[in-house]
C-alpha cells in the first residue's frame, strides 16, 4: 500500500468549524457585554455625579443652573386704599403712585463703560433739584454732603408725581434714582386735614395704612386686605400651559362719603387763615352744622397743615380734643334753662353795674352792697348800663345779669342738670372721631356763677356746637356726624350708612321759639351787631373769654373771641361756631370780615340767600402776576368780579398783598403794588377799617383811623401827594 498524507475528515472539519463559531460567539458576548458594562457604568456614572454634583458628565451642563430656570415665584397683589370723599363726591384723599428720589454718594457706584453712578457734584446737583422739589438748596446739599453709600432726600424727595420725575431725569445729573411707590395723596391740600388725617405705607403690613383722623377710625373700611399670586416661570418669567398658577385677587378698600361740603370747607379754611393774619392769632376755630341732621358741613383750626407736605405742628384735633372755656356763649344756654323752667320773666329790671355775692348753705345769693360779700361779678370792660330788664341784658352779654339769674330765679344745680342733658362735658362719641371730655367745675359758689358765663369749667368745641345745635332744633338733640356712608366700590353695596339719632329732648319747641328772638335781638341791638350780612337775615351770641395764664390765673392781654350764628332767622337750618385767641380786646367782635364771608358762603351754598345772584362769595385761584403787566392784573381782576387796589404808576406788578398761585375769598381786597412808588393818595373810601389797615401795613403808610365800620372820608384827597400823615374817618353803615 501506498503510504497516504493524512487529512481531515469531514467530521473533523465539522468540529473545528463548530469550535470556530463558538469561539466567535464568546467572543461577541463578551465584547457586548463590555459594551453593556461600559454603557451602564457610564449611565450609573452620570447619574451619580448629576446626583451629587448636578453636572451632566457628557455636555458639561450643570442641571441645577437648569433647573433653576424653572420654579415657584410668589408676589403680593396691592389692594387699593379706598377714598375719602365729600358729601358730593369730591376726592378729599386717593392713592396714586409716586416717586421716591435716591441719590447715590459713593464715588465707588460706577455705571456702564465705568461711567460714575454717584452724584457728582453736589452744588450744582441742589441748585437744580431745589425749584423742583420745593425745598431750599441749603437742606438738600446737606442730605448730599452725608458719608453714606445714599440716601433720601427728606419729605421733599418723596411722593413726587409723573411730572417732577420727568423733570429730573431730564436734567441728565448722575446718582440719581427712582424708586416707585403707592402713595397716599390729598388733592384739595388744607381741608379739614386733623379731622381726615394722614396714612402712610406701612413696611411690615405691606399696605397704606391709617394713622391720624378718619384715615385711622374707619382704617378697617378704608384698608382693604391684599391678594396674592403663586405661580412656576422660567427664567424670562414665562408661564406655560399646564404650570402652576394660583391667584387670590385682592379686597380693595371702602370709599367713605363725609359730611363735609367742598364749598363750605374751602372757604372756611380761608376765612381762618384771614383771621390768624388780620388778627395776629394764635389760634382759631370754625365748624358748620345742619341743625335738623346734625352733620358736619365745615370743619377746622389753624394752625393745621398738608397732609401731602405733613408739615404738622401739632396732632391736637382742637375741635374736638381741646378743652376751652367758652365764654358768653354759655349764657345762651343759662337762659333757655330758665325759660325752660318757666321761671323767666323778662320785664324785671336789675343794676348792670356789680354784682355782689354772698354765701348760703353752700350757694350763692344776691347781696345789696359789698358788706359780707365773698366775691364780686362784674360786665367786661367793667362797663355800667344802669337798669336793665333781661332781655337787654342778654343782648348785651352782661354777667351781672347772669348772676341775679343763679341767685334768684334757678339752682344752680338744675342749670347743671340742663348742661349733662346736652351731653355738654360728656364725650360725644361721634362715629369716626375721636374726641375727649369736658371739665365741670361747680364745686364752690362762686364757680356756679362763673360757669353760668362760660369761665373756670371747660367744654369740648364741638360738644358747644352740638348744644346749640339741640336748642335751635326744637329742643331735639341729634348725634352729631361726620360720616354719611361707607360703600364698597366694586359692588356699590352701602356697607355703613349714619342717620340722624335722637339723643334727647331737651328743650321745648316754645323755648326754642323764644330763644330765636332774643338771639336775633344780640344780632340787630347788642353785640353781634357786626356780624350781620346782607344775603340772610341771622341770629347769634357773641363771646369773650379770658384765657387762662400758664402760671395762674388769666391773661390780661389776651382772649378767646368767638361768635355761634345760625341763619336765616326765620327759620334756623346752619349753624357756625367761629372763634379765635389774638391780643386784641377792640377789635375782635368788629373786625369780622372773616366770619362774615364764611356766613355768605353758607347762606349762598346752602340756598337760604335772599341776594344770591347779587353777592355770592366765591374762591378764586390768583395765578402769580409778579412781573406782569398792570392791564393784565386789571383785566383778571375784572373778569372775576375781585376788589382790588392798584398802588403806584408803574405797568408791572412787582409784588401782591398774597402769595402766589393761592386762593382767596372774591370778597377779599387784593393789594398791588407796581415798580413805581406810591406817592399820591389811593382811593379809601368804602374800605372797611381792616382794609384800611391792612393798606397802611402793606404800603408801610403813616395812617390813623377815627371810628368804625367803613372810610367815608380822608384828610388827603384822592390822587394828591402823600406829604404828611393819613386821617381817616370812619362810620358804621
Amino acid at each position: 500500500m501506498n503510504a497516504r498524507t493524512p487529512t481531515s475528515s469531514p467530521s473533523a472539519r465539522t468540529i473545528k468549524r463548530k469550535r470556530i463559531k463558538l469561539n466567535m460567539t464568546n467572543v461577541s458576548m463578551v465584547i457586548w457585554f463590555t459594551v453593556f458594562f461600559i454603557a451602564i457604568s457610564a449611565i450609573s456614572f452620570n447619574v451619580f455625579v448629576l446626583t451629587i454634583m448636578g453636572i451632566h458628565t457628557h455636555s458639561n451642563i450643570n442641571i441645577a443652573d437648569i433647573a433653576k430656570q424653572v420654579h415657584i415665584k410668589e408676589s403680593m397683589l396691592p389692594a387699593i386704599r379706598g377714598q375719602i370723599l365729600d358729601r358730593h363726591g369730591e376726592v378729599i384723599a386717593e392713592d396714586v403712585t409716586t416717586y421716591k428720589l435716591i441719590a447715590y454718594l459713593s464715588p465707588n457706584r460706577k455705571g456702564i463703560n465705568n461711567q460714575p453712578a454717584y452724584v457728582v457734584d453736589k452744588e450744582a446737583t441742589a441748585k437744580a433739584l431745589a425749584p423742583i422739589l420745593n425745598t431750599s438748596e441749603a437742606n438738600i446739599l446737606e442730605l448730599l454732603s452725608r458719608n453714606l453709600f445714599q440716601t433720601e432726600l427728606g419729605t421733599a424727595g418723596r411722593n413726587l408725581n409723573l411730572s417732577q420725575k420727568q423733570a429730573i431725569e431730564a436734567l441728565n445729573l448722575p446718582g440719581l434714582a427712582f424708586e416707585t411707590t403707592q402713595s397716599r395723596h390729598y388733592p384739595l391740600g388744607v381741608f379739614a386735614s386733623h379731622l381726615i388725617g394722614i396714612a402712610q405705607y406701612d413696611q411690615n403690613l405691606r399696605m397704606i395704612d391709617g394713622k391720624t383722623g378718619i384715615e385711622l377710625t374707619l382704617n378697617p373700611f378704608l384698608r382693604g386686605i391684599n391678594g396674592s399670586v403663586r405661580y412656576q416661570s422660567d427664567a424670562a418669567d414665562f408661564i406655560y400651559k399646564d404650570m402652576l398658577y394660583e391667584e387670590t385677587l385682592p379686597t380693595h378698600g371702602a370709599n367713605v362719603i363725609s359730611t363735609l361740603d367742598r364749598g363750605i370747607q374751602e372757604t372756611l379754611e380761608l376765612s381762618l387763615a384771614q383771621t390768624m393774619q388780620e388778627h395776629n392769632a394764635s389760634m382759631a376755630f370754625a365748624m358748620v352744622m345742619n341743625i335738623q341732621t346734625a352733620e358736619i358741613l365745615g370743619y377746622g383750626h389753624t394752625p393745621s397743615f398738608d397732609p401731602n407736605r405733613l408739615n404738622i405742628e401739632s396732632y391736637v384735633d382742637l375741635n374736638a380734643q381741646s378743652n376751652i372755656e367758652p365764654g358768653s356763649v354759655m349764657k345762651t344756654l343759662l337762659w333757655a334753662s330758665v325759660i325752660e323752667q318757666g321761671l323767666y320773666d323778662p320785664n324785671i329790671t336789675i343794676p348792670s353795674r356789680v354784682f355782689y355775692m354772698g354765701i348760703s348753705n353752700g350757694l350763692p345769693t344776691w347781696l345789696p352792697n359789698s358788706t359780707g360779700s365773698y366775691a364780686t361779678v362784674r360786665n367786661f370792660n367793667r362797663v355800667d348800663h344802669g337798669l336793665v330788664n333781661f332781655n337787654r341784658g342778654f343782648e348785651l352779654s352782661l354777667n351781672t345779669s347772669v348772676a341775679v339769674l343763679l341767685t334768684d330765679y334757678i339752682h344752680p344745680s338744675s342749670y347743671i342738670a340742663t348742661l349733662e342733658q346736652l351731653s355738654l362735658f360728656r364725650n360725644l362719641n361721634i362715629y369716626g372721631l375721636r374726641s375727649i371730655n369736658g371739665q365741670l367745675i361747680a364745686r364752690y359758689p362762686i364757680e356756679m356763677i362763673t360757669l353760668g358765663f362760660g369761665q373756670g369749667s371747660t367744654v369740648v368745641p364741638i360738644n358747644m356746637l352740638s348744644a346749640y345745635q339741640a336748642l335751635l332744633n326744637d329742643g331735639q338733640h341729634i348725634q352729631p356726624s361726620i360720616v354719611k356712608q361707607v360703600v364698597d366700590p366694586s359692588t356699590g353695596q352701602v356697607v355703613y350708612e349714619q342717620s340722624p339719632t335722637l339723643l334727647n329732648q331737651v328743650f321745648s319747641p316754645s323755648t326754642t321759639a323764644q330763644m330765636i328772638e332774643l338771639l336775633r335781638g344780640a344780632v340787630v341791638n347788642g353785640t353781634g351787631r357786626s356780624y350781620q350780612i346782607e344775603e340772610a337775615n341771622i341770629i347769634g351770641k357773641t363771646g369773650t373769654s379770658q384765657l387762662p395764664s400758664p402760671t395762674g390765673g388769666y391773661k390780661t392781654d389776651e382772649y378767646m373771641y368767638s361768635f355761634i350764628a345760625a341763619l336765616p332767622y326765620e327759620n334756623p337750618q346752619y349753624l357756625m361756631y367761629y372763634a379765635f385767641s389774638a391780643k386784641d380786646a377792640k377789635g375782635g367782635h368788629q373786625r369780622v370780615d372773616a366770619q362774615k364771608a364764611l356766613l355768605r358762603k353758607i347762606a349762598v351754598s346752602m340756598n337760604v340767600s335772599q341776594e344770591q345772584s347779587s353777592s355770592e362769595t366765591t374762591i378764586i385761584h390768583v395765578p402769580s402776576f409778579v412781573n406782569q403787566s398792570v392791564a393784565r392784573f386789571n383785566a383778571f381782576a375784572l373778569e372775576h368780579k375781585l376788589k382790588t387796589l392798584v398802588l403806584g404808576e408803574g405797568n408791572q406788578i412787582t409784588h401782591l398783598s398774597i402769595a402766589p398761585n393761592s386762593k382767596v375769598l372774591s370778597s377779599s381786597l387784593i393789594l398791588a403794588q407796581t415798580n413805581a412808588p406810591l406817592t399820591t393818595m389811593p382811593y379809601v373810601i368804602g374800605l372797611s377799617v381792616n382794609e384800611a389797615l391792612h393798606l397802611a401795613r402793606f404800603a408801610s403808610l403813616d395812617m390813623e383811623i377815627l371810628g368804625e365800620g367803613m372810610i367815608v372820608s380822608s384828610n388827603i384827597a384822592f390822587n394828591e401827594p402823600i406829604n404828611e400823615k393819613i386821617i381817616l374817618t370812619a362810620k358804621k353803615p
